[in-house]
């Protein structure tokens, strides 16, 4: 979702999100949280590439139900591609591939968006699966660089902490939220 296209690295970088909204006639405010799954069942996200392919999954049961709206993906350089599944209703929530450049330098990775349907509904006790694809071309050993996960914007019922999400203070929709890239 964000990403550095240089080489350069900028350790003490942050990007700091705010969402606002403003309600349309005769609509009423809902609850959104942000979720995170990832490979690392919600744990240390980071962990080594061998060179060539590494594909790296990791599961998780949820606790809480919920409606995702979206889900957008984060990975690193050399970062080709990361699946969402239901294993419980074996269906495929998403695949987002990711775009990089000749070095495999990782310049975008797409949204999907649930909306157009209503959403894609998670129900307590669903187990996903979140694998991350990787294509080490630097022939070198990378320790703990990299990391496959998932930020999803859900609806209503998904509550703080992994598989779950954030909300401001006092249920309010503006969100804050520091990621570094």
């Amino acid at each position: 979702m964000f990403a550095n296209p240089t080489a350069d690295d900028h350790p003490q970088t942050f990007l700091e999100v705010k969402m606002e909204y403003r309600l349309a006639a005769n609509t009423q405010l809902k609850n959104v949280y942000l979720a995170w799954f990832d490979v690392g069942q919600c744990g240390d996200s980071s962990y080594d590439l061998k060179p060539g392919v590494n594909v790296t999954p990791g599961t998780l049961r949820l606790a809480y139900s919920g409606t995702l709206l979206g889900v957008g993906g984060h990975m690193h350089n050399y970062g080709r591609q990361l699946v969402l599944e239901n294993t419980t209703r074996n269906e495929n929530v998403a695949t987002l591939n990711a775009r990089i450049d000749n070095q495999g330098r990782l310049l975008s990775i797409p949204i999907a968006y649930f909306l157009q349907t209503g959403g894609y509904r998670l129900n307590k006790g669903d187990t996903l699966k979140v694998t991350a694809t990787y294509d080490n071309i630097s022939g070198h050993f990378l320790p703990e660089e990299r990391w496959g996960l998932w930020w999803d914007i859900s609806c209503p019922t998904m509550t703080p902490r992994c598989g779950s999400g954030w909300s401001g203070p006092n249920g309010n929709a503006t969100l804050s939220q520091n990621v570094s890239i």
